[in-house]
């Protein structure tokens, strides 16, 4: 049994085995989904690519349950460290700080990477 958050990689292996699919957010409350990948972040070793979207989704999963902004910020910093060419945790990173009001450190956020990113 393969349970997933929908990533495409679970989705591949599913296609390729022999067994079931299960979103882990039809069978798991979302505090108890955040609380698992808690629990499991690093106890196996995964590349930087995979640790890095492992903090994307305890940052959605934080989101949903009321997690401190605080730790949320931790968790999106920590993955762009991980996987610096990734523009989606730097829009979410945006994202949070104008959620909580923080104007002047997302236009300074973002003329930094408009500074510095000419992709």
């Amino acid at each position: 049994m393969i349970y997933t958050t929908g990533s495409a990689l679970t989705k591949i292996a599913y296609l390729l085995g022999n067994s079931h699919y299960v979103l882990s957010n039809n069978v798991f409350t979302p505090k108890e989904c955040y609380e698992n990948f808690k629990f499991f972040y690093g106890q196996i070793i995964f590349s930087p690519m995979q640790r890095a979207y492992s903090l994307f989704q305890l940052f959605l999963l934080g989101s949903k349950t009321q997690e401190s902004v605080s730790i949320l910020r931790s968790y999106l910093l920590s993955a762009l460290d991980l996987d610096p060419d990734n523009d989606k945790y730097r829009i979410y990173f945006l994202v949070l700080l104008l959620q909580n009001n923080e104007f002047q450190e997302a236009d300074f956020y973002l003329q930094n990477i408009l500074n510095t990113r000419r992709e």
